[in-house]
């Protein structure tokens, strides 16, 4: 990927007509492991129209579990 070309596009998994419209045009697809499964299963729908399927990268959280704890601790939740 070079800076010049890359394209943010954004989809909820909810929203199935935006997500397979990302699926087709998307040569890289990074998602959050509660979206993985779902982004997975439309890329196998409409796999057959694709010429070359995207990459699906699964990223970890971004917020550690300790920095989590720590805001909750901060607001009183925990």
């Amino acid at each position: 990927l070079r800076g010049n070309d890359i394209n943010i596009m954004t989809a909820q998994v909810n929203d199935q007509q935006k997500l397979k419209n990302l699926v087709r045009s998307a040569y890289t697809i990074i998602c959050d492991s509660n979206s993985y499964l779902i982004v997975k299963k439309t890329l196998q729908q409409i796999q057959e129209d694709l010429i070359r399927p995207p990459k699906i990268i699964c990223s970890n959280s971004y917020i550690a579990e300790k920095s989590i704890d720590l805001l909750k601790r901060e607001l009183g939740i925990k």
